[in-house]
């Protein structure tokens, strides 16, 4: 009885609250040198953009056929947790538009942090 109890407390609580029972989508990124490139054309990424959310980082995936890429693709078509190594950091995948993934992220701060564990070169470096 006491089972059947808890059973409906906690269903009473995510009906009543409005949340869902799901949880979050993470997906490993471990090598973001081969997932993720600069664009050019015809979008020029990464690109800081301001969005339903706030701000927001698009990235574009290698063309290459790659694991990692595809398991991130399909993670964030709902909206996906990215844990980057090595340091394990996480980062929001809001989702994806147009082939490309799109990052939550608090400030431009934040947005430059974001692009450098990704393994996009920082704004100013060289080749």
């Amino acid at each position: 009885m006491l089972k059947r109890t808890t059973k409906l407390i906690c269903f009473a609580f995510l009906v009543g609250s409005g949340c869902s029972a799901s949880v979050a989508v993470t997906v490993d990124v471990r090598n973001a040198c081969n997932t993720f490139v600069s664009e050019s054309a015809p979008r020029h990424t990464p690109e800081l953009r301001t969005g339903k959310s706030g701000l927001e980082l698009i990235v574009s995936f290698t063309p290459a056929e790659d694991r990692e890429a595809r398991a991130i693709f399909d993670a964030a078509r709902s909206g996906a947790d990215l844990i980057v190594y090595p340091s394990a950091e996480r980062v929001h995948a809001l989702g994806l538009e147009s082939g490309h993934l799109v990052l939550q992220v608090a400030s431009a701060a934040q947005a430059e942090h974001v692009k450098e564990l990704l393994c996009f070169k920082p704004h100013g470096a060289g080749p």
